[in-house]
């Protein structure tokens, strides 16, 4: 049988080694050169020390550069970005509740006005 007319899973049990990409460009016709073959045999013994999910190393370092990128909550400018909201939301509540009085004084002015007779 032709490696064009196996699917991947029968590649896949031929060659255990190959990656998802590989066993594609295999049924596709590619040639993968030596040097790339070579490359590819490298990274995957690189990958079969990997410990897995539960490699305590890794994870720990995942952890340390998620924290890096968090900390922009420490800069000078998120703090002082942090603060200049505040005053802003203080300042629309009172604008709000300044607003409100005013409508509510005229309101008052034209009611008296009303009952004057204008």
């Amino acid at each position: 049988m032709e490696d064009k007319d196996k699917s991947i899973h029968e590649l896949a049990k031929e060659n255990p080694d190959k990656t998802y990409r590989e066993l594609v460009q295999i049924k596709e016709g590619v040639c993968i050169p030596g040097t790339l073959r070579k490359d590819v045999r490298k990274s995957w013994k690189k990958e079969k020390n990997d410990r897995g999910p539960l490699d305590l190393e890794r994870q720990i370092d995942e952890l340390k550069e998620t924290l890096k990128s968090k900390d922009y909550t420490r800069q000078h400018d998120y703090k002082f970005l942090v603060g200049e909201n505040k005053k802003l939301h203080k300042e629309v509540d009172e604008l709000k509740r300044d607003n409100k009085k005013l409508a509510h004084h005229i309101e008052d002015r034209i009611d008296k006005s009303r009952k004057a007779g204008m």
